[in-house]
C-alpha cells in the first residue's frame, strides 16, 4: 500500500512538471530582445575647396612696339601713318598682316587658326616715348561683342626727340566662344586718355567669323608723319 502511494504521488509531481514545462511551451519562452545600436554617422564638414580662377575671354599674343619702318601702308598720306584696328582669322590673313607690317613670319609664334581668332589694335606711328595701346577687355554676349582700348599718350616734355614707335596688342580669342552669323563688334575707350573720355567708341564693324581672313578698320589719326624706311 506504502508502495503504490510513493508510486501514485511520484506519478502528480511528474504530471505537474510536465504540465508546467507545457504552460511555459505554449506561452513561448520569452527570447531576448536585441536593442538595435544607434549607429552616428558624422556630419558632412565644410572643407575649404580651391575655386577655380575664371578664364578670362582672350589672352595676349603679342604687346610691345614695331620698328618705324615696320607700318601698315594702307593710310599712307602726306599726314603720316596712322592705326588700326584687326581681325584676323586665317593664316592667309596672318600673312597678309606681316607682309603689310614687315614683319617676317619666323618670329612670331604659331597660331591654331582652328581654334583662335586674333583682334588687334595698333596706335600708328609715334614720336617720343610713352605711347601705349592696350585691349584690356573683350567681351561677346550674343551678336554684340566689345573691346575696350586703352590709349596712353605722355606729356608735351616726354614727346621730345626723334624716338619713333608704333605701339600694338594683339590678343588670342577662342573661335568657339564667337557667335555663327555675322557679331557687331565696337572699340569703345576703357578709360580716359589718347585725348578720349571713358566709353567712346573708337571704331566698329560686323564681322563673320566664318570664311574670315581678315579685316582692317581705321583707328587712330596719324600725328606723326611716316618716315623713309632705312
Amino acid at each position: 500500500m506504502r508502495i503504490l502511494r510513493l508510486c501514485l504521488s511520484s506519478f502528480l509531481l511528474w504530471t505537474l512538471t510536465l504540465a508546467t514545462g507545457g504552460c511555459q511551451l505554449l506561452g513561448g519562452t520569452p527570447a531576448p530582445v536585441t536593442t538595435p545600436t544607434a549607429v552616428h554617422h558624422a556630419l558632412p564638414t565644410a572643407t575649404a575647396t580651391r575655386s577655380l580662377p575664371t578664364r578670362a575671354s582672350f589672352q595676349t599674343f603679342a604687346h610691345g612696339e614695331l620698328l618705324p619702318d615696320m607700318r601698315v601702308p594702307l593710310r599712307h598720306s602726306a599726314s603720316g601713318e596712322g592705326g588700326w584696328y584687326v581681325i584676323i582669322g586665317s593664316a592667309e590673313g596672318w600673312t597678309g598682316f606681316l607682309s603689310r607690317m614687315g614683319q617676317p613670319a619666323e618670329i612670331w609664334e604659331p597660331i591654331d587658326w582652328k581654334q583662335e581668332i586674333i583682334v588687334g589694335a595698333l596706335l600708328g606711328v609715334r614720336r617720343g616715348r610713352g605711347y601705349e595701346i592696350t585691349i584690356t577687355d573683350f567681351e561677346i554676349r550674343g551678336v554684340s561683342a566689345t573691346a575696350r582700348v586703352s590709349l596712353v599718350a605722355p606729356s608735351s616734355q616726354e614727346q621730345a626727340g626723334d624716338w619713333l614707335t608704333y605701339p600694338f596688342h594683339l590678343i588670342r580669342v577662342p573661335r568657339d566662344e564667337w557667335p555663327l552669323g555675322p557679331v557687331s563688334l565696337r572699340f569703345v575707350a576703357a578709360a580716359d586718355g589718347g585725348g578720349h573720355q571713358a566709353g567712346d567708341e573708337l571704331a566698329a564693324v560686323n564681322v563673320d567669323i566664318s570664311g574670315l581672313d581678315i579685316i582692317w578698320v581705321p583707328g587712330e589719326p596719324a600725328v606723326y608723319p611716316t618716315p623713309t624706311p632705312p
